[in-house]
């Protein structure tokens, strides 16, 4: 065995260690490994020849920000993540209603809105925020729109 297969070794070890850390992320240890039979591989390449080096480096240097791309896009459009993000509206607490269906309702403002502040809306007290206009405490409120957890709401006139 030469020193040019155990280069291209350790090249294709380097692509297995950037898989690793992005399946199974290890805060950079599988990184620091990948770097390490990145620069092996190079070593080797120099030992074999010089022109075989170079070529080792030019791939290396390519292929390690490459790997580390594609994993990321693999990563994005993978199932597992996927299943873990919340497609509804994040909510106070696990047993109140979907934030989302208050759009429409009518409330009281329980603190100055300026422009946050307390609402009751549904005999629930909800944190709102106005469209940067102030409305006091005890003004009836409706609600606009519900941008994941923000509540928007206006003052009826």
């Amino acid at each position: 065995m030469t020193q040019l297969f155990w280069s291209i070794v350790s090249l294709a070890m380097m692509l297995c260690m950037v898989g690793v850390e992005l399946l199974t992320p290890t805060m950079g240890g599988f990184i620091l490994a990948a770097l390490g039979f990145s620069v092996l591989s190079v070593y080797l390449g120099f030992l074999h020849s010089g022109s075989t080096g170079y070529i080792m480096l030019a791939v290396n240097v390519t292929l390690f920000p490459v790997a580390i791309r594609v994993g990321f896009q693999f990563l994005r459009r993978s199932p597992i993540i996927n299943q873990t993000q919340n497609k509804t509206s994040v909510q106070n607490s696990p047993d109140s209603q979907p934030l989302a269906q208050l759009k429409g309702e009518i409330g009281k403002s329980l603190t100055p809105l300026r422009p946050g502040g307390s609402a009751m809306i549904n005999e629930k007290k909800i944190d709102v925020v106005t469209e940067g206009k102030f409305v006091e405490a005890g003004t009836v409120v409706k609600v606009l729109r519900v941008n994941g957890s923000t509540v928007v709401v206006e003052a009826v006139a």
